[in-house]
């Protein structure tokens, strides 16, 4: 085809195309799409045979020109169309109310400014209408656009949507169907506004309403006179409740000496997360720590606080913060104008502000919860007013009635009835028959009647009588108006108390004085009064047997004057104490002079009963105690010196030698220990009779003393062993000071016309090389005075076993705790028996170890050690499970005794270990008897001991004579027995002062309520003595050595 052809049918085909389009636009309007598509298919014919070379046809062109026309049309109205779209889009911005448009799938294709910047998003297109909105009801919205659809106007209030940043919005929308020119629906126009605002206001506005109810009905509550802290639990959960708050508490206020003032947790409500945060106030809460040092200054105040946490001081932020806290509110709570503590609610999620409608709201259900405080105080107290006096009434003992003028009773209890030995029905008679019945209940029952009616005559008078009953009671009447509480005049209250008894003891009193009187003037102790200034007011005539005064001459003269001068200073701080202690009784002793110059010693007994309007004076009483205190002197002598030699003891030997050498180690000195052994003493003995030996122990000792320096100390352990301490003193002149003493008694000696003939063997150690204790000194000469006798050398230094090298102590403590550990040790059993029939009553536990390398070793080589090493306590123990385990099995009428340690006695859980170990093994506490010195009972456990004679074991005084105890020291324990030490028992029968000393101790012993029990008893001999002089039991070889488990416990023959 010709190009020039070729235009007009490019022209004819674009026509044809535009026809087209223009039929599509309208298809659903039925005849115009069916015009149009006519035109566009005549177009395309024309068109195509143009193409082909064909000459055009009428009816073709004709449609050309049709498809040109329609074309033109189409394009004014589209720009029409969009004119009236651009400004009907720019009147919708200049609203405030938001407006988008959708097609009929939901897109959105259009959005106003207003829409754009409410939700965000300045291109919304191709979003969908639910996209857009995000609803939190997507149905709801769903079903209102398919509603809009179908050309149905609907309206939604209170649609909550979201922006694109997830911020909450309230909207108000209406959806309408949006059509084209063609007034088909085409999509939907949604229109809307905001009321996000009005929403929260609403919320607000409903929160604060709901609040106020709540925190009225929470008002009502705590005064409603429930249980308080039910009460305030639900309280606690009504505000957590309305405000939407994670946790609310109640603290109270309370002052602590070692923390000062704090706020302690009372009440709590929570919200129940997933994860609860712990508590930062679970712990009470110390005003004065840092985090809350405002927090008083403000609530006391009556301030609250409330706040974000993240705008609080820096040190209560950090505490808040790290239990996830974000805004906080406490508010103070007054208790009679107090500041008794806080309300406190706490928000773990948003930062609140707390507006002012809410915090005046909880300031004054604040003031609700202290006046539901301060009220229920006051019922508790009430209560307790109410509670203390009925049981006042009932536990007094008066009998108590009120009565109105007409004899009407108002009030009485029980006492009032059992006084009278009434029923309740006779109270109650009508008409009132109790004044009769009273009446007839005494010896005079006209009078009493008379009296009573006439005292309802007389309310105003107030009477105080005595009754005395027909049963021999008298009782003490008081009667007074009754008064207050609307009774009608003329009531009156009655007391009655039973004051038989005490009156029966005024009549007792009166005799007893009388008597006492007698007593007195008769009495061998001497009784004292003295005025408040110390002069005597009364002296009892005993005064003058016991001290030579008479009595006139000694009444008006200060006390002080009779006591010896070197006691007048403590008789002074006594009377001041007596004067300060009303009623108390102070004991004390003194010397007072005796008319004939010399003195007395006087157990002055003193109280003050200066307040006592029956004495009004000191009474001070006086017992002669001069013979006890010879005994006590006597006593303390023998606690150092042995009574056959007179030379010093086993003690006073230790108490030197540890002062020896404390002085040696500090100036770098040396001394010697020499350990002396008399060889065939026994054979004297034996020969001659224990009279005989002793008096060769007496010259051995006055023989020996010539060669002892003064600054020496020489002692008799016993039997025939002595020891020589020398001071300053090395090898060279500890060896001639042991040929001195070995030449010296090679000397005969003559004992009652015979010549005796001994010699002695001598063992030496040097302090420091042979050891470094007195206790180890001695074990070390003891071994070197045995290698002498074997060798009859007559004395040997201290040299070492080549085969059993010396041990040091600390080798010598390991091997004591392995034996403690591993079975190494043992307990031995001495038979205790009765003096009279030697019935076997008990047995003394006495401790062996089995070394090794030494054989059986006691307790004296071993116990020093254990001391210094901190095992007393774990061998006493030992010593009682094995003791009490293995007495268990015993006869129930045999005890066992253990000796205690101090470290033992001064452990505050010992009485309790004790207590569970008798339990253990089903010993009877009283079948266990302590052995304690008498150092420790009064000066070291005093305490203990009385905590364990609680539990019903007993106790015995060890070594009895040795120590220093004073007499008025041991009467304050409750001693079961005495243990008279070996030294005083080896003498007997036949030493005048051994026997003196050992009859003194053992009535001092039947004294104090104590059985005496005899140490060392060897011979028949000595027995008899003991029988003879009273003592209760005896130990010693001589009725029995100690010996092991199976052996000592066989059946007696």
């Amino acid at each position: 085809m010709e190009p020039i052809l070729a235009l007009p049918a490019l022209l004819q085909l674009a026509a044809a195309v535009l026809a087209l389009r223009y039929a599509l636009q309208h298809q659903a309007r039925g005849g115009w799409y069916l015009l149009a598509l006519a035109i566009a298919l005549l177009t395309l014919y024309q068109a195509g045979g143009l193409y082909s070379g064909l000459p055009p046809r009428p009816l073709a062109l004709l449609g050309t020109a049709a498809a040109l026309a329609l074309t033109a049309s189409t394009f004014l109205l589209e720009h029409a169309q969009r004119s009236e779209t651009a400004r009907e889009h720019a009147a919708l911005n200049a609203v405030e109310d938001l407006v988008l448009h959708t097609d009929r799938d939901g897109r959105v294709d259009y959005l106003n400014a207003a829409a754009e910047h409410l939700l965000g998003r300045s291109n919304a297109r191709n979003l969908t209408l639910e996209a857009l909105l995000a609803p939190q009801n997507p149905a709801l919205l769903r079903e209102a656009f398919q509603h809009a659809l179908q050309g149905k106007t609907v309206q939604l209030s209170d649609l909550l949507c979201q922006d694109r940043y997830g911020t909450p919005l309230w909207l108000e929308l209406t959806l309408r169907p949006l059509t084209d020119r063609h007034r088909a629906v085409c999509g939907v126009r949604v229109t809307g506004r905001n009321t996000t605002f009005h929403k929260r206001v609403e919320t607000v506005l409903r929160q604060y309403d709901r609040l106020l109810r709540e925190a009225a009905g929470a008002a009502h509550l705590l005064l409603s006179g429930r249980d308080l802290d039910w009460a305030l639990n639900k309280v606690l959960a009504t505000l957590g409740t309305a405000l939407e708050v994670h946790r609310v508490y109640l603290y109270e206020n309370r002052s602590r000496a070692e923390t000062g003032l704090e706020a302690v947790p009372r009440l709590e409500w929570a919200r129940a997360p997933a994860s609860q945060p712990s508590d930062p106030l679970g712990n009470p809460l110390r005003y004065a720590d840092p985090p809350f040092a405002r927090w008083y200054a403000h609530l006391a105040s009556g301030q609250a606080i409330s706040s974000a946490v993240r705008t609080l001081p820096e040190a209560e932020r950090a505490a808040l913060e790290a239990q996830g806290v974000r805004s906080l509110l406490v508010v103070p709570i007054f208790v009679q104008e107090r500041f008794w503590g806080f309300i406190g609610f706490e928000d773990h999620e948003t930062e609140r502000a707390w507006p002012e409608s809410e915090r005046s709201v909880l300031h004054a259900l604040a003031a609700s919860i202290g006046a539901a405080l301060e009220r229920h105080q006051r019922e508790r107290e009430l209560r307790l007013q109410r509670s203390l006096l009925a049981h006042i009434h009932e536990a007094t003992a008066e009998g108590i009635l009120a009565a109105a003028p007409s004899w009407e009773v108002l009030f009485y209890n029980r006492r009032f009835l059992e006084m009278w030995k009434l029923d309740e029905p006779v109270l109650h008679a009508a008409p009132p028959t109790l004044p009769r019945t009273l009446a007839q209940k005494t010896v005079a029952p006209d009078r009493t009647l008379h009296g009573l009616l006439r005292l309802h005559e007389h309310p105003q008078a107030v009477v105080q009588a005595t009754l005395t009953l027909r049963d021999g009671r008298i009782l003490e009447v008081h009667s007074a108006p009754l008064k207050g509480g609307g009774t009608p005049a003329g009531g009156r209250v009655w007391f009655f108390r039973d004051v038989t008894r005490q009156k029966r003891l005024e009549e007792a009193l009166r005799r007893s004085k009388q008597r006492f009187r007698a007593l007195v003037q008769h009495s061998s102790d001497i009784t004292y009064v003295l005025d408040a200034r110390g002069q005597v007011r009364y002296v009892s005539p005993s005064v003058q047997e016991l001290l030579g005064h008479p009595p006139r001459k000694l009444t008006g003269r200060p006390f002080i004057e009779l006591i010896h001068e070197a006691d007048r200073g403590e008789a002074d701080q006594a009377l001041e104490r007596v004067l300060q202690h009303p009623g108390k009784l102070l004991i004390h002793e003194f010397r007072a002079r005796h008319g004939d110059g010399t003195y007395r010693w006087l157990e002055v007994r003193g109280k003050n009963l200066l307040h006592d309007s029956s004495v009004r004076g000191i009474v001070i009483n006086a017992r002669d105690v001069t013979q006890r205190k010879r005994y006590e002197a006597q006593v303390e002598q023998l606690a150092y010196y042995d009574p056959l030699t007179q030379l010093a003891n086993r003690r006073f030997l230790q108490e030197r030698a540890q002062q020896a050498i404390t002085h040696a180690r500090r100036y770098g000195e040396s001394l010697a220990l020499l350990y002396l052994d008399l060889d065939r003493f026994k054979q004297v003995n034996d020969s001659l009779g224990h009279e005989a030996g002793d008096e060769l122990l007496a010259q051995v000792a006055a023989r020996l003393r010539r060669f002892v320096r003064e600054s020496d100390t020489l002692a008799r352990l016993g039997g025939d062993e002595f020891v020589l301490l020398l001071t300053e003193a090395g090898q060279e002149e500890a060896s001639r000071s042991a040929e001195r003493l070995v030449k010296a008694l090679r000397q005969p000696f003559s004992v009652r016309g015979h010549t005796v003939s001994v010699e002695v063997s001598i063992g030496i150690a040097l302090y420091p090389q042979d050891g470094s204790t007195f206790e180890t000194l001695m074990r070390r000469a003891d071994a070197a005075m045995y290698r002498a006798k074997n060798e009859h050398r007559g004395f040997q230094f201290y040299a070492p076993d080549p085969a059993h090298p010396p041990q040091t102590p600390a080798e010598l403590e390991v091997e004591l705790r392995r034996a403690l550990q591993e079975g190494g040790l043992v307990l031995h059993y001495q038979p205790v028996r009765a003096v009279e029939d030697q019935r076997l009553v008990g047995r003394e536990a006495l401790l062996r170890w089995w070394h090794p390398q030494h054989g059986e070793l006691r307790p004296a080589h071993f116990l020093p050690l254990a001391k210094q090493a901190g095992l007393g306590r774990e061998l006493d123990r030992w010593v009682l499970q094995q003791a009490v385990r293995q007495s268990s099995a015993w006869p129930a009428s045999q005890w066992v005794a253990v000796n205690l340690s101090t470290p033992s006695l001064c452990d505050p859980e010992f009485p309790r270990y004790l207590e569970g170990l008798l339990e253990t093994h089903a010993l009877p506490p009283q079948r266990l008897l302590l052995e304690v010195t008498e150092d420790q009972a009064l000066h070291e456990a005093g305490d203990a001991l009385q905590a364990l004679q609680s539990l019903g074991v007993r106790l015995a005084l060890d070594d009895f004579g040795k120590g220093r105890a004073a007499l008025e020291g041991l009467q304050g324990l409750a001693v079961d027995l005495l243990k008279i030490d070996r030294e005083f028992i080896q003498g007997l029968p036949h030493h005048p002062k051994d026997a003196s000393l050992s009859r003194a101790l053992i009535t001092l012993a039947h004294h104090l309520g104590a059985r005496a029990l005899a140490e060392g008893v060897e011979t028949p001999a000595q027995l008899e003595w003991l029988r003879a002089a009273g003592c209760d039991l005896v130990q010693g070889y001589l009725t029995g050595r100690p010996e092991p488990l199976a052996t000592s416990t066989r059946p007696e023959a």
